[in-house]
């Protein structure tokens, strides 16, 4: 009876050791894949920063792989698309990464930046609106909610949402972008210059909206007479994007003499 007693208590000690072994295993291969996922989500930055998109894109992937709710790999990925111009792929992932964090004001400030892209400016607007309401200082959702505005006509608004942006965010290129824009929907042309340039000097951070600014920068030199200045700041957003369909067309509308707009 006694040596029956010893083997099942033998036989319980190494069952639990067994198991305590099973558990430190299943803990370092979740330490293992977090870690892996971290290193995917750096690499996936900084390969989105360099716009090399395929690599970023597969870098998000494996993040995922390795962790099902890392939140920032969902909203790297989706920028990355929006880049590729899979904007609803690009939706799905912020729907992810809202079902994650419901409260996560940048992911409501993506997914609307995502429908404004699509033109659905009533989703773009309530996703802004979420987004302000979480965090009312959020100087990219005031200057992308400017940007509605300016598309439904309401360039009294926008410019209240470019220029509150700038007072919460001085070195927003973007909100100097803004203000160009209304200006320009205004036909102030010298102030709207003024504007575009500034946002040119604060810097961005996209090669896509550098030459977006530097498109502006020829069609207003172009409209107050200054052809010199046109060609200039043609020739700097050429040597960003010399294959940028509507600098190409601008250039072939001044070689033709035609009205640049």
């Amino acid at each position: 009876m006694r040596v029956s007693q010893s083997f099942r208590y033998l036989a319980l000690v190494f069952c639990s050791a067994l198991c305590c072994l099973a558990g430190c295993d299943a803990k370092d291969e979740l330490s293992m894949k977090v870690a892996a996922a971290k290193e995917a989500l750096k690499e996936g930055r900084a390969a989105q920063l360099d716009e090399r998109y395929s690599t970023a894109l597969e870098a998000y992937n494996r993040a995922i792989q390795n962790d099902p709710e890392l939140v920032s790999a969902y909203l790297g990925r989706g920028l990355v698309k929006e880049k590729l111009n899979l904007l609803d792929e690009a939706i799905q992932d912020y729907d992810r990464a809202l079902a994650l964090a419901p409260e996560d004001e940048s992911a409501y400030l993506s997914r609307g930046r995502a429908y404004l892209l699509q033109v659905q400016s009533e989703k773009a607007l309530a996703d802004f609106e979420r987004s302000l309401s979480i965090e009312p200082e959020n100087s990219a959702a005031l200057f992308h909610r400017g940007l509605v505005a300016l598309r439904n006509g309401d360039l009294a608004s926008a410019m209240t949402d470019f220029e509150r942006s700038a007072e919460i965010e001085p070195q927003s290129a973007d909100a100097a972008y803004g203000r160009c824009l209304v200006l320009l929907e205004r036909n102030l042309l010298e102030d709207a210059l003024f504007a575009c340039t500034l946002s040119l000097r604060l810097g961005y951070s996209s090669r896509e909206q550098r030459v977006r600014a530097r498109r502006t920068l020829v069609v207003l030199h172009h409209s107050l007479s200054s052809p010199e200045q046109a060609q200039a700041a043609l020739q700097s957003a050429l040597a960003d994007s010399p294959d940028d369909p509507e600098l190409l067309a601008l250039i072939d509308a001044s070689n033709e003499g035609e009205q640049v707009e």
